[in-house]
C-alpha cells in the first residue's frame, strides 16, 4: 500500500518498466520488513527468484494492493503474511516497560548496536542517550516496531 501511495504522490508513470524500477530503487534503500518483501518479490540483488512482474502489471492497471496479494500468496504464502509491528511514539512511551526485544529494534532501526549492554537499562539509557540525534527537528516522532 505504501509503495502504491508514493507512486501515485509522486505522479510516476504507470508503465510496468517504470514501477519495476521504482521498486528496485526503493528496495535498495529497503530494511526490516521492506527487506524481507523486497526479498521475496526478486527486487533485491541476493534474491534467488524474481517475480517482480507479477506485482507491477497489475500495479500498473491499478488493481488494488489486496488483490494483487491474493494472486501472489498462490504463489509464495509468505509475501502476504509479513505484518508490521505496532506504531511507537518515543516521546510518550515509557522506555522502561518495553521489552529488550523491542528496546534492540529501535536501535537496529537506526543502525546502532549496543556491545556493552547487560540489563534492560543499560539499552534505555543508551536509547535515551541516542534520541536526540535521531529525533532532532521532528518533535512527533512515531517509530514502527
Amino acid at each position: 500500500d505504501t509503495f502504491y501511495t508514493h507512486l501515485k504522490e509522486k505522479n510516476a508513470d504507470f508503465t510496468p518498466s517504470n514501477i519495476e524500477k521504482e521498486l528496485i530503487a526503493a528496495c535498495s534503500n529497503a530494511k526490516g520488513k521492506e527487506n524481507r518483501l523486497c526479498y521475496y518479490l526478486g527486487a533485491t540483488t541476493d534474491a534467488a527468484a524474481k517475480i517482480t512482474g507479477e506485482v507491477t502489471r497489475p500495479m500498473s492497471a491499478h488493481i488494488p494492493v489486496p488483490k494483487i496479494c491474493e494472486k501472489l500468496k498462490k504463489m509464495d504464502f509468505q509475501i502476504c503474511e509479513l505484518r508490521y509491528e505496532k506504531n511507537l511514539d518515543l516521546n510518550s512511551v515509557d522506555l522502561s516497560k518495553l521489552r529488550v526485544a523491542e528496546l534492540k529494534n529501535i536501535l537496529d532501526r537506526w543502525g546502532e548496536v549496543c556491545i556493552a549492554c547487560f540489563e534492560k537499562t543499560d539499552y534505555v539509557n543508551l536509547i535515551k542517550e541516542l534520541m536526540p540525534k535521531y529525533t532532532s527537528g521532528n518533535k512527533d516522532y512515531r517509530f514502527d516496531l
